[in-house]
């Protein structure tokens, strides 16, 4: 497909969910309308621009001609209105999970750290007091202090639940509260139970 194409098919399809939520009560509309970033940042993960500067720097120097407005933006205002759009970019991911066919009787979940500081840092830290804590990864070395994200892939890769928990979470644990929803094939495509990678021990 090509790429122009692609990009205005995707802000369509933004345009028309965003058409249905109100997201501002008051002041001025952004410079870069919602439908915009979020256009943006969905065709950029698909190319593989994970950061937010090459994001950014990549859209402003190809594509100002289907984004004008990007141009009059800062980097800091883009990915802070990019980041506010959390909620909607929550909504996105529960219609694309509707329209997309998965077998939830085969999934496997893993899960990755997300440390909130520096362990240095870490017993002077106030950010997330009660809920961060300190754990383990098996891919790096050291223990960290923030939180765990823990992932539900069902075949054939589709990310059908997700649950944020302590450092010291395990996946076993999260495991029995991720649950799968969308749309389900039956019977099952493959007829395998669901798999736990790295079920690491952590640090309590």
């Amino acid at each position: 497909m090509d790429p122009e194409l692609f990009l205005t098919h995707i802000f369509c399809l933004c345009d028309d969910l965003l058409a249905r939520q109100r997201l501002r009560q008051r002041g001025f509309a952004p410079a870069l309308s919602d439908s915009e970033v979020l256009a943006i940042e969905l065709a950029g993960e698909f190319l593989g621009l994970e950061k937010e500067t090459d994001l950014y720097r990549f859209f402003r120097w190809h594509y100002t001609h289907l984004f004008p407005a990007l141009t009059k933006v800062h980097r800091t205002s883009f990915t802070r209105q990019m980041a506010n759009l959390w909620g909607v970019k929550y909504l996105v991911w529960r219609c694309v999970l509707e329209r997309v066919a998965f077998d939830p009787y085969f999934s496997i979940l893993d899960s990755m750290p997300v440390p909130i500081c520096r362990f240095s840092r870490a017993k002077r830290s106030r950010l997330f007091a009660g809920q961060a804590s300190y754990g383990k990864d098996s891919l790096q070395p050291g223990t960290y202090y923030g939180f765990r994200l823990h992932v539900r892939i069902c075949w054939p890769g589709v990310i059908t639940g997700f649950e944020l928990s302590a450092a010291n979470g395990a996946d076993v644990t999260a495991a029995a509260s991720i649950r799968v929803a969308g749309r389900r094939k039956s019977p099952p495509l493959l007829s395998f139970p669901l798999l736990v990678v790295d079920p690491a021990p952590r640090v309590a």
